[in-house]
């Protein structure tokens, strides 16, 4: 219930977030000759952009892991150089959530788990 309660909160931020962008790009527009205007756009991008890296980073090892190396819920998740298991619990974009043998639950990012040498697999039926 609190997961779902965060993303619309962190949705609704996002969302305030976008129409003050918007909106102040708009004021700045009436208010500022055009040269000042376009360089203020610029700088602001570029500064979206290096904000934005380290997401898109999590999101495109997430989806690589995801599709090649078949890191679904319930299969477990084996570090070769520690030897421990794992079990997958949740898996998004941006992170796996792994549930150790003593039931303590770690949220992961992708690009950390894709460092380390894993295997995932199917989890035997009984």
């Amino acid at each position: 219930m609190q997961a779902c309660q965060c993303e619309v909160n962190q949705t609704l931020l996002i969302t305030h977030a976008a129409i003050m962008v918007l909106v102040s790009i708009a004021a700045a527009t009436i208010a500022l000759p055009d040269k000042w205007v376009q360089s203020i756009v610029q700088a602001m991008f570029v500064g979206i952009g290096f904000a934005l890296k380290e997401v898109l980073t999590e999101v495109l090892a997430g989806l690589s892991v995801m599709k090649m190396k078949n890191a679904r819920t319930n299969n477990d998740v084996v570090f070769k150089d520690k030897n421990e298991t794992f079990e997958v619990v949740a898996a998004n974009l941006l992170h796996v959530a792994l549930r150790s043998k003593d039931n303590s639950v770690w949220h992961v990012p992708w690009t950390t788990l894709q460092s380390q040498w894993i295997c995932f697999r199917n989890k035997k039926k009984s």
